[in-house]
């Protein structure tokens, strides 16, 4: 009996450490960047940096083909990258309207020791906002990439600066999508899962549960168009179900789920669809 309760209690403790070690290694990853500048692709641009409210250090690109034009894009990367990441999306749709791509938090050259999945990240949103906000422009657009795209439909439902979103990829929620990916551990996934979100709690000052793009995109009133591959295998296709649910209160939401694809891949056509998008939605 001593010996089974010792084997349990050998069992639990490796379980625990587990755990948190994947809670470190999620928060904390290597990060996937690339050497490609704006003037790869003959882009203007302008190094900037602006805080957010809660003392975060953001760097960035803004690149501003001419200041007639009044139409405004903030292009949040996907996870684990950086502002490069979005930077060949950027060149498609120029020089119709001007960009802002910039780190997130913990991430290339913005400060901050760990990413929290949507739950700060959209503090850094309202910074950069407020920075387009600074150079006047009021007709302003959000694209996401996975965690960009959470983000931004989590910053869309709460800031009104916010014109139209679009989203590739984004989860709906993130304890789900833990559940998702742990799936392979049974019925271990989901103590695990909840392990997860204890180690985030101190460090988020939220549960993770409690900041989620589906609950976010019942108060989305503004334009949205959500892009998500079929056969997405990191962040299954469910999620994106899951927010066409939510958004069917909003007549202006459009939705685009191509047959094929994979989750770290922009579909092919989909510059010309957000051209579209935010020409039709921030058009005055």
């Amino acid at each position: 009996m001593k010996k089974a309760v010792s084997y349990f209690t050998l069992v639990l403790i490796g379980f625990v450490i587990v755990s948190l070690a994947q809670f470190v290694f999620v928060i904390m990853p290597p990060q996937l960047t690339s050497p490609q500048t704006p003037e790869f692709f003959d882009l203007p641009r302008e190094n900037v940096m602006f805080q957010t409210d809660d003392g975060i250090l953001l760097t960035g690109w803004f690149v501003e083909p001419s200041p007639s034009v009044e139409r405004a894009l903030i292009l949040l990367h996907s996870y684990p990258f950086d502002k490069t990441d979005l930077l060949p999306l950027a060149a498609e749709l120029y020089p119709d309207f001007a960009f802002l791509l910039f780190d997130f938090r913990s991430f290339g050259d913005s400060s901050g020791r760990y990413t929290t999945f949507g739950v700060k990240e959209q503090h850094d949103v309202v910074a950069a906002l407020n920075f387009l906000e600074s150079r006047g422009y009021t007709r302003i657009g959000v694209f996401g990439s996975s965690l960009g795209g959470a983000v931004a439909l989590i910053a869309a439902a709460e800031d009104p600066r916010i014109n139209a979103v679009s989203s590739y990829a984004a989860y709906a929620d993130i304890t789900v999508l833990g559940n998702d990916t742990f799936d392979g551990l049974r019925f271990l996934a989901e103590p695990f899962v909840n392990l997860l979100s204890v180690w985030a709690r101190p460090l988020f000052g939220a549960w993770p549960s409690d900041i989620s793009p589906e609950h976010a995109a019942q108060n989305i009133i503004v334009p949205t168009l959500i892009v998500h591959a079929r056969t997405d295998m990191f962040v299954p296709f469910a999620h994106a179900e899951k927010l066409q649910n939510a958004l069917s209160h909003n007549p202006s939401a459009e939705f685009y789920f191509p047959e094929t694809g994979t989750h770290g891949e922009l579909p092919t056509d989909i510059a010309p669809r957000l051209y579209d998008f935010f020409g039709r939605t921030l058009h005055e």
